[in-house]
Formats: structure tokens, C-alpha cells, sequence
């Protein structure tokens, strides 16, 4: 950088001094190293038994940062939790937690890393509005998620059907034959005001053969109340 000051200063130098129109660049530079990674935000919960947090039992909801990268939030992780405790009747308890399914049931993409969604109606959340919600303090997205391909992983993201876009800070990714839930962080800022139709879209990060991804029977939106 300094060298091809040098070289631009003298030009300008030389071209005043012999009253000649010269005009002088330096050679483009080296191009900067690329930046690291963002860090994943995730979630996980566990059961909270009977005692002082809940007194019926419920749900440990923990929120971090995978700050070793390993998909999984760990222990030393969790920068901050909350309890979503079961009712008299040791069910949750609906003015702590709705669970809206979110369709698409065991829905296959195969051979293709293009995003899929159901063209079927009834298999998304129709008439959505997270105002009709009370004291809502975040929602969450819960895919079940499998892909039998071990080579192959498997990314889910909630959509805006109405509005033809994603919700920010949904894609969630599985590369295991297991089904399992995969939580997204708050998403409450990210979903519209207006009343919208949400559908889950799949992809795949292999394509060809019978590489597949799929949804389990259920997943769902979280809604966490105060």
C-alpha cells in the first residue's frame, strides 16, 4: 500500500514539474483473507422434575452459543434458560406453552439439492398471526428431521408461504438416520405482524442416487409464554 503511494505521489509530481497529462495506478493489491464463521445460536431442553422451578415437573428450554462448533449445546454453553412447567394435571400447561403443528408429515426430498416444499395445503400452519398469541416471550421452530444417507445432510427452514420468503435464523441441519427435534433460536422478531401461511421446505446437501431427507410425523412452533 505505502509503495503504491510513493508511485501515485511521484506520478503527480512529474506530470506538474513537465506539464504533461500523466496518469499513473498502482498495482491492485493482494485481496484480504476471508473472515471466520458466524457462531450458531441453539437450543435444547430437558425435563425439569418436581420441585422449587416446577412444581409439577415441565421443560428446561436452555439458549446459547456452540462456540466449539460441535452442533450440540453444551453445558458451559447455556448463557441463559427458562422453565415451561406443567399444569395441576402434570400436562404442560398452555399458558406457558402452545404447540402448533406445523404439517408436512414424513415429507421426502430425494436426488436434488434444490429446496422442496409441500404443494398440498393442508399440510402447512394456515391463518398464522403471532399477535393472537398473549405474553408471548419467544417461539420457537421444532422440525423432526432424518436423512438415511450418511454422506448427506439434510436442512430444514420455515417459510413464508403468503409472502414467498423464509423466516431469518431457521435453518436447522441434520446428517443422521435417527429422528430427532432440532430447535431454532427466538424467532418472534423474525415472523411478519400480518396473519401469514408457514410450510417447512427441505434440501439436501448431496444429490443423485437415493439420497434423501425427510421430516419425521410431527414438528412444530413453539410458543413459550411468560
Amino acid at each position: 500500500m505505502k509503495t503504491n503511494l510513493r508511485i501515485y505521489a511521484l506520478c503527480i509530481a512529474y506530470s506538474v514539474l513537465s506539464s504533461f497529462a500523466v496518469s499513473c495506478d498502482g498495482e491492485d493489491g493482494i485481496n484480504g483473507t476471508n473472515g471466520n464463521n458466524g457462531i450458531n445460536s441453539l437450543v435444547s431442553t430437558q425435563i425439569e422434575s418436581a420441585g422449587l422451578n416446577c412444581e409439577t415437573g415441565g421443560l428446561k428450554v436452555n439458549y446459547g452459543l456452540d462456540n466449539n462448533n460441535n452442533g450440540i449445546l453444551d453445558d458451559a454453553e447455556i448463557q441463559h434458560f427458562d422453565y415451561v412447567c406443567n399444569g395441576e394435571n402434570a400436562t404442560v400447561d398452555l399458558d406457558n406453552l402452545v404447540r402448533l403443528p406445523l404439517g408436512s408429515p414424513d415429507m421426502n426430498v430425494c436426488s436434488t439439492t434444490a429446496w422442496y416444499i409441500s404443494p398440498h395445503q393442508s399440510w402447512h400452519l394456515q391463518n398464522f398471526n403471532k399477535h393472537d398469541y398473549a405474553n408471548v416471550k419467544s417461539i420457537l421452530f421444532v422440525p423432526s428431521l432424518s436423512t438415511p444417507t450418511p454422506e448427506n445432510i439434510v436442512t430444514a427452514e420455515l417459510y413464508n408461504i403468503t409472502d414467498n420468503i423464509p423466516i431469518a435464523n431457521t435453518q436447522l441441519t441434520h446428517n443422521s438416520a435417527n429422528y430427532v427435534f432440532k430447535y431454532s433460536e427466538n424467532i418472534y422478531d423474525a415472523l411478519p405482524d400480518h396473519t401469514i401461511t408457514l410450510g417447512i421446505r427441505l434440501k439436501n446437501s448431496k444429490s443423485g442416487g437415493a439420497t434423501c431427507g425427510t421430516t419425521g410425523t410431527y414438528s412444530y412452533l413453539y410458543i413459550l409464554r411468560e
